[in-house]
């Protein structure tokens, strides 16, 4: 999931050297994909569910929601969403969109 559109083309817009603004971007930039977290049990979000077997249904229903979302939003993330099985093809979609 794309997280921090509008906090990334400000950013990325933005000429400067603000040492935390770049970080923020680098941030943005090299993450992983795919999050998923337990909460209740997880608040600080370090343990990412997104391949334990136990969640995958919880996983699947999920992503069916908010490509359903998306899709009737006209979200401009939807192309990136449809491409997450696919990692080369996501990072060349968020690098496409979001240039350096």
């Amino acid at each position: 999931m794309i997280y921090g559109i509008a906090s990334h083309r400000c950013c990325a817009s933005k000429d400067s050297n603000d040492p935390e603004q770049l970080r923020l971007l680098q941030m943005f930039r090299d993450r992983v994909l795919e999050e998923f977290y337990g909460l209740q049990a997880d608040l600080d979000c370090t343990n990412n569910l997104m391949d334990n077997p136990e969640y995958k249904g919880h996983i699947e229903k999920y992503q069916a929601d908010l490509n359903q979302w998306m899709t009737n939003h006209k979200k401009p993330g939807l192309r990136m969403f449809e491409h997450r099985d696919s990692k080369e093809k996501m990072k060349n979609d968020i690098k496409n969109h979001y240039p350096k």
